[in-house]
């Protein structure tokens, strides 16, 4: 099962909900806004617009002095890259 510290509640999914074929898009959930128990059904596609937003959350809360312009370009580049 999942937990956070913030919120011990468990979650559980069974990967037999999931298709796990690779050209799927990937399956995210937002672990906070989970409710407790089963929560297959709470996973949703992510997208290209996530992943960009992630990636730059990341560097702004890590600190890491990456201009936004390499941080464009590392984002170009990962999406290049096939499964």
């Amino acid at each position: 099962g999942l937990r956070t510290l913030l919120d011990p509640e468990i979650r559980s999914f069974d990967l037999h909900d999931f298709d796990l074929i690779c050209p799927r898009p990937v399956q995210m959930a937002e672990i906070h806004s989970l409710a407790s128990g089963e929560v297959s059904d709470q996973f949703f596609d992510l997208s290209l617009e996530m992943c960009h937003d992630h990636l730059f959350a990341y560097l702004e809360l890590s600190e890491v002095d990456v201009p936004p312009e390499l941080g464009e370009e590392l984002f170009t580049h990962r999406r290049g890259i096939q499964a």
